[in-house]
């Protein structure tokens, strides 16, 4: 195991194993040109860079708050959405001339639905992975179709690291990219443990970027 330093390690664990089922296990078998990640960390789009398998010729779009756009494009991204000031789906088509992207990886939820969907070329691939702003609402799954023949999946980091094997795989991934120096885990903010209140607070206030770290 490489000497890594506690805290970028710390940080980076669970969003380098989850960037792998994410990314190598629930959409590896489409061909991906293009992806959308709404509500992204900076540390999940260096990681969506680190991932050999995924083959980004295209562009990869990014919604942001303005202060949070020079960073994200310093990690790949094409394009950066400020999803306050612009219509999600109206950028997406304009910077993809109307094509759409192959990949939706929405960790925000009730609030991009179903523009996200909008947003696929037909064929795409819906990943709905979180709900930072609540569950998604239920809908019929006929809507797949009539939004181009899309394909939906809800994945679970725990179904992806069931066994042994499977989370010495993903930790071994970890080590590899940090050590060689392709991710650059960036904490820019501590918080002692007694105020983890606070850190949920600015965290959900989105005035966070990076990785955030609790000190005990």
């Amino acid at each position: 195991m490489p000497n890594l330093e506690s805290r970028p390690f710390c940080a980076a664990m669970w969003r380098r194993q989850f960037s792998s089922s994410l990314i190598e296990r629930s959409t590896g078998f489409f061909p991906t040109e293009s992806l959308l990640r709404p509500g992204a960390t900076l540390s999940e789009t260096a990681f969506l860079e680190s991932i050999p398998k995924l083959v980004i010729t295209g562009e990869r779009l990014h919604p942001a708050s303005s202060g949070k756009a020079l960073i994200a494009r310093a990690h790949g991204c094409s394009y950066v959405i400020n999803t306050r000031e612009e219509d999600l789906v109206a950028k997406v088509k304009e910077y993809t001339k109307g094509k759409g992207v192959d990949v939706v990886y929405d960790s925000i939820g009730k609030d991009t639905f179903p523009a996200s969907l909008d947003c696929l070329k037909p064929l795409g691939v819906w990943v709905s992975f979180g709900q930072s702003s609540g569950p998604v609402p239920e809908f019929k799954i006929t809507l797949l179709s009539e939004k181009g023949s899309l394909f939906a999946t809800r994945p679970s980091l725990a179904d992806y690291t069931r066994s042994r094997k499977e989370l010495i795989v993903t930790a071994n991934d970890l080590f590899e990219v940090v050590a060689n120096g392709k991710v650059k885990i960036a904490v820019n903010q501590t918080y002692p443990l007694a105020e983890a209140a606070k850190a949920q607070r600015d965290l959900e206030a989105r005035l966070t970027t990076g990785s955030t770290v609790l000190l005990p």
